[in-house]
């Protein structure tokens, strides 16, 4: 199944100028998978999933973005008030990607969400939905498109005490050793991952560990078929009053 990127971008109206905002990881290739092993110390630092909100203003590149849905149509104290939440949310809440969500098998209920590009649209409408109010938005159109990345487990995930855990340290010890992954190049697959799983999804207590994006470690048994991807539609943000209320009428 194939990946997508999403952004959230504006149109002048009465200038045609364009401006793109997006959420990337700062570098996505397979280190984006490991945190920095310390073997003296062993712990582990994250710092390959360094992300950022990135903003670019000017002619569109359709080549790059290939479909366009208009959601909304905001005002220019809106967009200016848009312009100041995201100047803080890049320093706080923009800052790392986490790839992968977490679901038991047979369920349909993630237990932690990963935070991606498609994570960073959602919260950017949700903050328009705040600043212009919900009824900006086309409630013809059914949702924003994503495409989510879920790992399976066949139990509960339990937490791992800490970031010096030595289930934790040994799982990732375990997929340093795995030939040139690290090396590769281009971007993260989902055979890539795979494999990850198919090589070390069993360490030692037939546990492996999942990483969240409040910085914790959760130990849980893995299942077949590891991995997952779907593409689903989540609702725009915000109930409209007024078309509720119109709703009510008809």
């Amino acid at each position: 199944m194939s990946l997508f990127h999403v952004s959230v971008g504006f149109v002048n109206l009465r200038t045609g100028l364009n401006s793109t905002f997006e959420f990337t990881a700062d570098s996505f290739n397979p280190d984006l998978l490991f945190p920095d092993l310390n073997f003296t110390a062993r712990s582990m630092v994250w710092k390959n999933n360094a992300a950022g909100l990135h903003a670019k203003e000017g002619e569109l590149d359709l080549e790059y973005w290939q479909f366009r849905t208009r959601v909304a149509i905001i005002d220019g104290a809106a967009y200016n008030a848009f312009l100041s939440w995201a100047h803080v949310a890049a320093d706080r809440v923009f800052t790392r990607y986490m790839l992968f969500n977490f679901a038991v098998a047979g369920s349909d209920r993630p237990q932690f969400y990963g935070f991606t590009c498609f994570d960073g649209a959602e919260a950017m409408l949700h903050s328009i939905a705040k600043l212009a109010g919900p009824c900006v938005f086309d409630r013809t159109v059914p949702g924003i498109v994503r495409n989510d990345i879920t790992t399976w487990g066949s139990s509960e995930a339990m937490p791992v005490d800490n970031t010096s855990s030595p289930m934790a340290f040994n799982y990732y010890a375990a997929i340093e050793k795995i030939t040139d992954l690290r090396r590769r190049g281009g971007g993260i697959s989902l055979p890539i991952v795979a494999e990850i799983f198919r090589l070390v999804g069993v360490v030692r207590s037939g546990q492996a560990v999942f990483h969240d994006s409040s910085d914790r470690y959760w130990s849980y048994k893995p299942a077949k078929p590891f991995i997952s991807a779907k593409t689903v539609v989540a609702p725009l943000p915000g109930v409209c009053e007024d078309e509720a209320a119109k709703a009510v009428l008809v």
